[in-house]
């Protein structure tokens, strides 16, 4: 959501040849989308010192648009002429969406500064971008039944305004939903314990999770198979820490008032969707990183039964491990830290 948010200054030049091509004659419309393209062009080369081929593309694309509006300058194209425009940018984005060419990252790279994306926030990322197609494709469905079966009035609604409706509603839909998510991690209250592992206060998830160290206690579950498989799950791409990395078969805070083993069955339930298995309670130890530090309780089991293991929105994949193939990629940046220290110091002891 925010990359989107940063990415509009970008595409100012094609939105304002857009709004001004619906409201003035072809030829001012033409001159005024060449004229920001330009000024683009000068402004994002000043300051980045270079001279981007990618606003040249801009500058050019937007000019072949006019040109076209001008050749066939009849009420039947300029009727589908929104229509079109649109059709131009489902192209795009499905090229983006469809295949696995980062053609959006590296055009965005040329107006902001992103980080390093891994093939899971790609792939994130694409997938938002099928909201938007969905969309445009809609909208532009609207535009043709407009042409043919409304009036010129309800056809002008239709390809300008409510187009920046539509957008504006879903934007608002996904502030909306990125606040009630941020609301309800603060509202999720962990407690706090001293050196001496006893509860002194309570504290929300994101202020242990601010670089504080405040100490906090959580809980791993290790799950085996009657093959004698490890079961380790796949961070997903958008958590706070260790995004897309393998880590425990579940994983999670325990809440203020809660056992250890609440904790369990309700993130085991939560994340993996297992609710019958009788745990062990094996270890725990105090984990430190750069921005926390834990009170952990490992806890291992097996069951028999595989067919309740399910994949949830919190879990990218799961998958079962040999002793062998986890061996083989440690040290790689493969796995957590956590599931790294928690297989040399206490699972490779105890996993035959």
């Amino acid at each position: 959501m925010k990359i989107l948010l940063k990415l509009l200054p970008g595409l100012l030049p094609l939105i304002v040849y857009i709004l001004i091509d619906s409201i003035l004659p072809p030829k001012t419309a033409i001159a005024v989308a060449i004229a920001f393209g330009i000024l683009q062009f000068l402004i994002i080369g000043i300051i980045k010192k270079q001279w981007d081929k990618f606003i040249i593309l801009d500058t050019a694309l937007l000019a072949l648009l006019g040109v076209i509006s001008i050749i066939f300058d009849n009420e039947i194209f300029f009727l589908w002429k929104p229509a079109l425009i649109e059709a131009l940018m489902v192209i795009l984005l499905a090229i983006v969406y469809f295949t696995n060419i980062n053609i959006l990252f590296k055009w965005m790279g040329h107006y902001m500064d992103i980080p390093q994306v891994n093939e899971e926030q790609t792939n994130a990322f694409r997938k938002n971008l099928l909201n938007i197609l969905i969309l445009f494709i809609l909208h532009i469905v609207l535009i043709i039944f407009s042409i043919y079966h409304l009036s010129h009035e309800w056809w002008a609604f239709i390809s300008g305004v409510l187009l920046y409706i539509i957008m504006g509603v879903w934007l608002i839909v996904q502030l909306a939903i990125n606040k009630l998510n941020t609301t309800k991690r603060k509202k999720e209250l962990v407690p706090v314990l001293n050196d001496q592992l006893q509860i002194i206060n309570v504290t929300t998830r994101d202020e242990v999770h601010n670089g504080s160290k405040i100490l906090h206690p959580v809980v791993h579950l290790y799950v085996f198979n009657n093959e004698g498989k490890l079961l380790l799950q796949k961070r997903s791409s958008d958590k706070l820490i260790q995004p897309g990395k393998w880590d425990a078969s579940v994983g999670g805070h325990i809440s203020y008032n809660e056992k250890p083993e609440e904790a369990l069955f309700r993130e085991a339930k939560e994340e993996i969707g297992l609710k019958k298995f009788k745990p062990e309670l094996v270890y725990h130890y105090i984990w430190e990183s750069e921005i926390e530090r834990e009170l952990v309780f490992i806890f291992i089991t097996s069951i028999l039964d595989q067919n309740q293991i399910r994949l949830s929105k919190e879990v990218t994949e799961l998958r079962w491990w040999t002793k062998r193939e986890i061996i083989s990629q440690l040290g790689k940046n493969f796995f957590t830290p956590n599931l790294e220290y928690e297989f040399q110091n206490f699972l490779s002891k105890f996993w035959k």
